[in-house]
């Protein structure tokens, strides 16, 4: 054991770890830095203090850091076999009548901190001011537009103060990779004003590399269609691999249209894998061989070895077909290692192996991304060497582990690197900040609820103390509501971008207007304190609202040159007796007509107004089912 042992940021801890700590405290001195809303709280769950108040969003969203306080109070109980634990307060009790705050926001932290209500005294509550902006809740339409407000409110917090840097602006989400395209969307075209990082994005979803192998791993269960094949290849490390390039992608996709492939690799893996009759039509081989033999014979209308080349091979295709061929080859014989069970460090080293076959990186992205990947396999042979594992696990356990391990591997690179920041909202991230935005607020996304697995028997009979998304998600908000320095945002979608329709908000979120409504005074000519506080913001940035009457409401994205007047008419995109529809003599509609209307409308239109036939989609020539008969045009070509 070490001389002694500090666990900092401890906002809670499970009971069995509480009591491993506890055990250790017999041999090492063990020392607990717990973050607490507020100094009282400890305190008053014993009544050592008088109780200054009662706090609303205290009681509300405090109910983990009071788990935890109680299961701290329990352990100062003397006990013969374990030492007590003593407690020091580093933060002296707050006073409720010291000075009054300057804005909302410091009305709202002192509150809580002081463990106070000033909905109990209704002549002391907070004289709310209109031009009050520390604290504001933005309605918006959808995520790109929360983070275009967000963007809007940071570029003005910027006019405002000139000593405000981006270091001290941070931007959480519940959901790092829903937000990341449009963080860099929004951010994007401002980054030379505003330099930004998005942090805690898992490889799986940020690294292409890591993005790739997960997909090859798949295929070990797929059937290996054309489209499966061609998406592997769009990755740039597999295309310099094998020397190939973008622009090969369309002439492969055509060229093995035409030589007939659609799924599988030959006779033998088809009837290994998926249990029906060996048959060579349409598979990986039989259209390789067709490719390779176009490229010796050129254009002919006879068979040759019992095949018909493709024909329109030229000699300046033939090295991209042999580089495409090669490619083809390697996958399938990286797929074929993984067809059988393995031992751990079987699957550690062949999927190394996969990455050296498949992949050349080009320093960046794929450097880290080649290092994670080695990261993960190093950490499952240090696994299976502790564990003495010697035994075949199943293909699908082990990729369905890869896929976590990168999945959950977001790593910190980029949180608080000198720029703004855009991170996931995750414990440990209530650092102080001098503007805070909180997005994604809404009903379906915070706080996240628990699924628990059927057979979960601690959610079925849950004690105190026991973890909690949804009492994580409600602590964090509290937490982050004290982390403000001078501003806060909250944003959430609150209405529908489809019909306007209305969406509830989080339930904190609610909680904390309720809050204010109760202990502020709205300012005059406001009905609600609310009002102040909440802002809703039109479907699009150049909207007519922006640079009214509210000052609320202001933009710094680029307006349109030219705003159409109301009584202007978009111009039709087809004459006007192209598109008026014919009027049949018989008012009776076909029933076959009607449901061809009511399932794809514009394809209707087109067929029984404009006369033009389109191929339906499942007529079509696709990359997965092979052709059971022939189409018109084929037939054509077979008539010639």
């Amino acid at each position: 054991l070490p001389p002694r042992l500090s666990v900092f940021g401890a906002t809670t801890v499970p009971p069995a770890f509480l009591h491993v700590l506890h055990r250790m405290a017999k041999h090492v001195p063990v020392t607990l830095y717990v973050p607490q809303p507020s100094p009282h709280w400890l305190g008053e769950l014993r009544g050592r203090r008088p109780r200054p108040g009662e706090n609303a969003l205290l009681q509300r969203l405090g109910a983990e850091a009071r788990d935890f306080a109680e299961l701290l109070l329990e352990l100062e109980e003397p006990r013969s076999d374990l030492p007590p634990l003593v407690r020091h307060d580093l933060d002296a009790p707050v006073d409720p009548d010291g000075d009054a705050p300057v804005d909302l926001l410091r009305c709202l932290q002192q509150d809580v901190v002081a463990a106070a209500d000033r909905g109990e005294r209704p002549a002391e509550r907070y004289p709310l001011r209109a031009d009050d902006a520390s604290l504001r809740v933005h309605d918006c339409h959808s995520e790109q537009r929360e983070l275009e407000v967000v963007r809007d409110q940071i570029l003005q917090a910027f006019a405002d103060d000139p000593t405000l840097e981006p270091r001290d602006v941070l931007v959480l989400v519940p959901d790092i990779d829903r937000y990341a395209p449009y963080a860099r969307a929004v951010f994007g075209p401002v980054q030379q004003h505003v330099p930004f990082l998005v942090a805690d994005r898992s490889p799986a979803k940020e690294l292409p590399l890591c993005r790739t192998v997960l997909a090859v791993l798949r295929l070990t269960q797929a059937r290996l269609t054309l489209g499966d094949v061609l998406q592997v290849l769009e990755n740039e490390a597999v295309q310099r691999r094998f020397g190939l390039f973008p622009t090969d992608l369309p002439v492969l996709r055509h060229l093995c249209h035409e030589a007939g492939v659609r799924w599988g690799v030959d006779a033998g893996a088809r009837a290994a894998a998926f249990d029906v009759p060996p048959f060579d039509d349409n598979a990986w081989a039989q259209g390789l061989d067709r490719l390779v033999l176009g490229t010796l014979t050129g254009p002919v209308d006879d068979l040759v070895l019992g095949l018909l080349p493709v024909a329109g091979v030229s000699d300046a295709r033939g090295e991209r077909i042999a580089r495409f061929v090669a490619f083809v080859r390697a996958l399938f014989e990286g797929l074929e290692a993984f067809a059988a069970p393995m031992p751990l460090a079987a699957f550690a080293d062949r999927v190394d192996a996969l990455v050296g076959a498949l992949f050349r990186s080009d320093g960046g992205d794929d450097d880290e991304a080649v290092a994670v990947l080695q990261q993960a396999t190093v950490a499952l042979r240090r696994a299976a060497k502790l564990a003495e594992h010697v035994e075949p696990v199943h293909p699908a356990a082990l990729c369905d582990w890869l896929a976590g391990a990168l999945g959950r591997g977001g790593s910190a690179r980029g949180f608080l690197a000198g720029a703004v920041t855009v991170a996931a909202m995750l414990p440990m991230r209530a650092v102080p900040a001098r503007v805070l935005c909180v997005c994604g607020l809404d009903d379906h996304s915070f706080p996240r609820r628990d699924r628990p697995a059927p057979f979960d028997l601690i959610a079925a009979a849950p004690r105190r103390g026991d973890r909690s998304r949804r009492l994580d998600d409600r602590q964090l908000f509290l937490d982050l509501l004290l982390a403000a320095r001078e501003r806060l945002h909250l944003t959430y979608v609150g209405r529908s971008a489809k019909d306007n329709a209305e969406a509830a908000p989080s339930a904190v979120l609610a909680e904390l207007l309720e809050h204010v409504d109760r202990t502020c005074a709205p300012p005059r000519g406001l009905a609600l304190a609310r009002d102040a506080v909440l802002v809703r913001h039109p479907l699009q940035p150049w909207s007519e609202r922006y640079g009214g009457r509210d000052p609320r409401l202001f933009t710094f994205a680029r307006q349109p040159e030219h705003r159409p007047a109301p009584h202007d008419r978009p111009t039709p995109w087809c004459a006007a007796d192209a598109a008026a529809a014919p009027v049949d003599e018989e008012p009776v509609v076909p029933v076959d007509r009607l449901l061809r209307f009511w399932w794809h409308p514009s394809r209707a239109f087109l067929r029984d107004t404009l006369g033009l036939y389109l191929p339906r989609g499942d007529a079509a020539d696709d990359d997965e089912h092979e052709p059971f008969a022939l189409n018109h045009l084929d037939r054509y070509r077979l008539d010639e």
